[in-house]
């Protein structure tokens, strides 16, 4: 859900209203159903930021009305749209320079729900993992920058991050995964994650989400295209790879053990409407083993 990242621009098919009958096929699709909000209208120039495709959008109003307090991993263009759909939204984000410039475009816009809260990796526990910064420190690189969507790869890349253990991963995120506690609420109605080691930002959300509460994934099916990080740091650009969706990566897959699925967007349900990163809108498990959860 970024803002137009980094000076880069791109164009956005406009969402039309979301009908009824759709909606509740949507969110009945995996039989647990949802409860729905109010399909509250957003400007034009706001949908335009939101880096999300229609179906994705639609389905994320659905659970945004105005007595909602919600909590974001990840700031951009859905800061700004979906904080006037709320009562309070909260912010974490890992670049401060980045949350920086989003608080100023809310207030710009003379938003005042809004609080962003940001803290950097930790650059030691990323060098013991061996891994690229792409991504992390550094700007995500792009890989098609005649793509609509400005479509770019990162850490995903690397063979390293990528299979590194869920403890590794929380290390070098740990202060970011932490911010959720800076809100000082005790719970979210809706938890978007958008942003770094989403599955771990699912697991750190778990204290403050319950049965009524919504946690979404956004680019649940996204398949990276790249180049991919060799051992040594260098790249090979002989050929471009592509990653295997990211709900299949095991730093994803971590996520259902805790959480019951409500419903999918995917290029394959929602085909024109969604053609390429899709996301899973979650409901917390009844049972959560405590010794599981991230530590406070």
């Amino acid at each position: 859900g970024k803002l137009l990242a980094h000076g880069t621009t791109r164009t956005m098919l406009q969402p039309c209203g979301l009908l009824a009958a759709f909606m509740l096929g949507v969110l009945a699709a995996d039989g647990d159903g949802a409860e729905e909000g109010s399909l509250t209208s957003l400007p034009s120039s706001c949908e335009n930021e939101i880096m999300m495709e229609p179906a994705e959008i639609d389905v994320l109003k659905a659970f945004l009305h105005p007595e909602v307090v919600m909590f974001e991993f990840g700031s951009g263009g859905s800061t700004v749209a979906f904080a006037q759909l709320v009562k309070k939204l909260y912010v974490a984000e890992h670049a401060p320079s980045w949350a920086a410039e989003v608080q100023q475009r809310c207030e710009a816009l003379g938003i005042r729900n809004v609080q962003l809260f940001s803290a950097v990796p930790n650059r030691s526990a990323l060098d013991a993992i061996g891994a690229t910064d792409c991504g992390i420190f550094r700007p995500q690189l792009v890989f098609d920058d005649a793509d609509s969507l400005r479509v770019t790869y990162g850490p995903n890349l690397d063979p390293k991050w990528r299979e590194a253990s869920r403890l590794a991963r929380e290390t070098v995120f740990g202060d970011y995964l932490k911010l959720i506690q800076r809100a000082n609420e005790s719970r979210f109605d809706v938890v978007l994650i958008d942003g770094r080691v989403r599955g771990e930002s699912a697991i750190a959300a778990l204290p403050y989400v319950d049965e009524r509460s919504v946690v979404i994934i956004h680019d649940w099916f996204l398949e990276e295209w790249g180049y991919e990080f060799l051992p040594d740091g260098t790249q090979d650009f002989s050929k471009p790879v592509k990653v295997a969706p990211r709900n299949r990566l095991k730093s994803y897959r971590q996520v259902l053990e805790f959480y019951d699925v409500v419903c999918r967007v995917s290029p394959q349900t929602h085909p024109l409407r969604c053609s390429r990163a899709g996301l899973v809108v979650l409901r917390k498990k009844p049972q959560v083993p405590p010794n599981k959860v991230f530590p406070a």
